[in-house]
């Protein structure tokens, strides 16, 4: 890649200008565009349905590779991905607040890699202290680790719902521990 102080000439306009002046493009050899930045947003403003119909045309035609492509990226980062889910459900409900993997992980760290209600280490969810539904946030404070088991069965309870379920659900040990997370919570 250069400087953006070496002159090349544009494919389109024919002028030579700076290198600073085109887009970078990392299968060309020079690791630009042939086009400068004028140019370039120029065509494409003036064939913005033009290439709006060929990129769907592509999109359709290669369908089946992409899902195959998403399928094993998804297999390959299942935490990326079910960061992303809970984010954009977070998104859809207008909760507040933000995480990512690393968050989420951590949160799994602090909780001992195990279930908060029952302490099972199998299957673990990422499940929101206070349901998003409930007004509750996406901050990585309002996550624990849940296996499924109990984070289906826990639904989106909260305040006095939330505490007979724990009692029905949880040992006394977790009862506590549930209490303290829930009172510390500042949802």
């Amino acid at each position: 890649m250069t400087d953006g102080s070496i002159p090349k000439t544009c494919s389109k306009c024919r002028e030579n200008l700076l290198t600073s002046a085109f887009s970078k493009r990392k299968r060309s050899r020079d690791g630009l565009q042939p086009q400068c930045k004028a140019c370039y947003k120029a065509y494409y403003g003036a064939n913005r349905e033009k290439r709006k119909e060929q990129m769907k045309a592509n999109y359709a035609a290669n369908r089946e590779e992409r899902r195959e492509k998403q399928k094993v990226y998804q297999k390959a980062n299942p935490e990326v991905c079910k960061a992303a889910k809970t984010r954009r459900r977070a998104r859809k409900r207008n909760a507040e607040g933000d995480h990512n993997a690393a968050q989420a992980q951590a949160r799994f760290a602090v909780h001992g890699d195990s279930c908060i209600y029952c302490a099972s280490p199998n299957d673990l969810h990422l499940d929101h202290i206070k349901p998003l539904n409930n007004g509750g946030s996406n901050w990585p404070s309002n996550l624990a680790p849940a296996c499924a088991k109990c984070n289906q069965s826990k639904s989106d309870k909260w305040g006095e719902d939330l505490l007979r379920w724990v009692e029905r659900n949880c040992t006394v040990a977790r009862t506590r521990k549930i209490l303290e997370i829930v009172l510390h919570n500042p949802e």
